[in-house]
C-alpha cells in the first residue's frame, strides 16, 4: 500500500489516518502538507473557514483589517466600503448616512440635508431652512436665487415665481 498526499485545505502530521484541517484564519492551497505551519494566513481583506483553500474576499460592506481573519467584520454604522476584499472602511461622508455594513452612503432625502462626517442614520439629515432648497444627498441648503422662493422648510428646489409676481432678492419665502 501507499499513503495518499494530504488533501487540500489540510495536513497530515506522520502516522495520519485523516487530513487535519487548516485552522480558521488560515488556508491550505497545496496537497501533502505536514502540519499547520504549511497552512498559510488568510490576507488582510479576506476571510478564512476552517479548512479552507483559498482566501475568500471580504463583500462590499464589511472588511478584515489584519492577516488571519476567520471571518469579515461588517463596517460599522458611519462608515462603508464599496469593494471587495477591502482591508477598511471609509467615513461616511456629508450629504448622507451609512448604517451598519453600508456597502454605500444613503444620499440624505430630497429636502434635506447633512454637513457632517460620519452619520449613522437618517435622523442626521436635517430639514431645509425655509427660503433654501436641499436636493437629494445635500450637504447645505442653497439659498434660492431672486425670482424663485421656497416658502416652507424642507423644500427640494425653490419655486419660480408666478407670471405677474416677482421676487429680487434671494433666500425668500414669497413673491411679492
Amino acid at each position: 500500500l501507499t499513503c495518499k498526499p494530504c488533501t487540500l485545505g489540510g495536513f497530515c502530521p506522520t502516522g495520519s489516518t485523516l487530513a487535519k484541517p487548516c485552522s480558521t484564519g488560515s488556508f491550505g492551497n497545496v496537497t501533502g502538507l505536514t502540519s499547520q505551519g504549511g497552512c498559510h494566513a488568510c490576507p488582510a481583506g479576506h476571510a478564512c473557514s476552517l479548512g479552507a483553500t483559498t482566501p475568500m474576499p471580504c463583500a462590499a460592506g464589511s472588511a478584515a483589517p489584519s492577516p488571519g481573519a476567520a471571518t469579515c467584520t461588517p463596517c460599522a454604522a458611519g462608515s462603508y466600503q464599496g469593494g471587495q476584499g477591502e482591508s477598511s472602511c471609509a467615513q461616511c461622508a456629508p450629504g448622507g448616512w451609512c448604517a451598519t455594513g453600508a456597502a454605500s452612503p444613503t444620499p440624505c432625502s430630497p429636502g434635506s440635508y447633512s454637513a457632517t462626517h460620519g452619520n449613522t442614520d437618517a435622523s442626521a439629515c436635517l430639514p431645509c431652512t425655509a427660503g433654501h432648497a436641499c436636493p437629494r444627498g445635500a450637504t447645505a441648503p442653497k439659498a434660492c436665487a431672486a425670482g424663485s422662493v421656497a416658502p416652507s422648510t424642507s423644500t427640494a428646489e425653490c419655486l419660480l415665481c408666478a407670471n405677474g409676481t416677482f421676487q429680487g432678492a434671494t433666500g425668500e419665502l414669497a413673491c411679492e
